[in-house]
């Protein structure tokens, strides 16, 4: 089946979007008609408190999940009409994420865990030189070799960016990705997050609590109660 197109100059289109889930016989809406529309390259910060909805429009826009009402479109596809499998796909193909807590695979060296999206898109054929490169990227050639435990904790966050990087998507995705690091290594983090935006051009779209992330942002977005409220 061919992806549905829409036509425009926006890496990411969020029209009208609603997310609802019910808890028990409680229906709690976590968006609530957000619409928002991100240019390539762009380094955008969504901010606002815990609760707000920031992650539940990161999952929407990461192809996690699909919107109670609107739509999400990346790249002129709309996600809400692909089914499972073409949404794993665009994620595979298009999409990078860095996740809080690092999501490492901890039996796998830093080296495996980059290399394994590569391994879910069978590119063997370049799989040596493109780990390679993403991981000296993040300043972690010399720990190749080690599995998580053996690393710091920026260190680990430096595998999840390698890892979210090793595809070369357009798209990175990032739920808070300082939250857990020290002041030096978080502002290490989000200077070689905003290099690697400007040496190779991706879309870059953060939930984030950080002034430094809302700092370094070229807009920023804030979220409460599921509403987008304005940009700062």
């Amino acid at each position: 089946m061919a992806h549905p197109l829409h036509t425009g100059t926006y890496t990411v289109m969020v029209q009208d979007v609603q997310k609802s889930y019910t808890l028990h016989t409680t229906t709690v809406r976590a968006l609530d008609g957000v619409s928002l529309a991100v240019a390539p390259g762009e380094f955008l910060a969504i901010a606002g408190p815990s609760g707000s909805g920031k992650t539940t429009l990161l999952n929407l826009i990461g192809c996690l999940d699909t919107p109670s009402a609107g739509e999400v479109i990346i790249d002129g596809v709309c996600v809400s009409q692909l089914n499972p499998r073409q949404r794993a796909d665009l994620r595979a193909r298009k999409l990078g994420f860095i996740f809080q807590t690092f999501n490492l695979i901890p039996v796998l060296t830093a080296y495996e865990n980059v290399e394994y999206p590569l391994c879910l898109q069978k590119r063997q054929r370049t799989h040596r030189s493109r780990v390679e490169t993403a991981l000296a990227q993040v300043g972690l050639s010399e720990r190749a070799h080690h599995r998580p435990t053996e690393l710091s904790g920026g260190q680990q966050q430096r595998v999840a960016i390698a890892r979210a990087l090793v595809t070369e998507p357009a798209l990175v995705l990032a739920d808070e990705p300082t939250a857990n690091l020290d002041s030096k290594t978080g502002q290490d983090i989000i200077a070689l997050l905003q290099r690697l935006n400007r040496e190779r051009g991706m879309t870059c779209i953060f939930s984030t609590h950080d002034p430094r992330i809302m700092h370094a942002a070229d807009r920023v977005v804030e979220i409460i109660d599921g509403q987008l409220v304005k940009g700062l």
